[in-house]
Order: C-alpha cells, then sequence, then structure tokens
C-alpha cells in the first residue's frame, strides 16, 4: 500500500516520501531533547495522531493504512518558535491535496 500511495502522489505532482512514524500523546509540541531521541531512535517524523486510530481500528480486525503530513517542524530544529496557527493554516492548505491523493487510492482498491 505504501509504494501505491507514493505512486499516486507522484502522478498527482504532490511531494511525498514514507518514514518511521513516532507517536506521542498530546496535545503538545515536543522539546528539542525529545526530538533529537526520538531521531537517535530512527524517527522520521512525530505526531499525536494516527497511531491510537489504528489500534483502535487493528483491535476491531479493521486493515489500516495512514496518510499524515508534517505541520511544522519539530522544536529545535529551524530555530522559531512553534505556531498552532500555523499548524491550521497548513492543514487547510493541504486538505484537497490529501483528499485528491484519499480519492485515487480508494478507486484503485
Amino acid at each position: 500500500m505504501v509504494q501505491t500511495a507514493l505512486s499516486v502522489c507522484r502522478k498527482l505532482k504532490i511531494r511525498a516520501q514514507s518514514g518511521v512514524y513516532v507517536a506521542v500523546s498530546g496535545p503538545s509540541y515536543e522539546t528539542p531533547s525529545e526530538i533529537r531521541a526520538f531521531r537517535k531512535l530512527g524517527g522520521d517524523v512525530v505526531g499525536m495522531s494516527v497511531v491510537p486510530e489504528v489500534i483502535a481500528a487493528a483491535q476491531m480486525g479493521i486493515k489500516t493504512s495512514a496518510l499524515t503530513w508534517v505541520s511544522n517542524m519539530g522544536s529545535g530544529i529551524q530555530g522559531a518558535l512553534l505556531s498552532h496557527d500555523e499548524v491550521l493554516s497548513l492543514g487547510e492548505k493541504v486538505s484537497s491535496s490529501i483528499g485528491k491523493v484519499l480519492g485515487e487510492l480508494i478507486a484503485v482498491h
């Protein structure tokens, strides 16, 4: 499924890659120390959603696949303060692209 999703993104000219998702409880932004620790453990991106939903679906026997987008750089990576408004704004901007990808994936399966 990962290769199919990446192929769909290429077709739609949407930048995408696969990686290791580190799940944390939230809502919160991680500290620079946490970001460094997650990176040392092999994490590529950190988030507070997706995994709880996938666990619940797995418990019900539902097969899952997940798409995520990076809504902000982790604390300490760029030196700028994190802004929740920027996260919300990006979510609005990418929602159309994510919708197109999901539509293509549903059509394929």
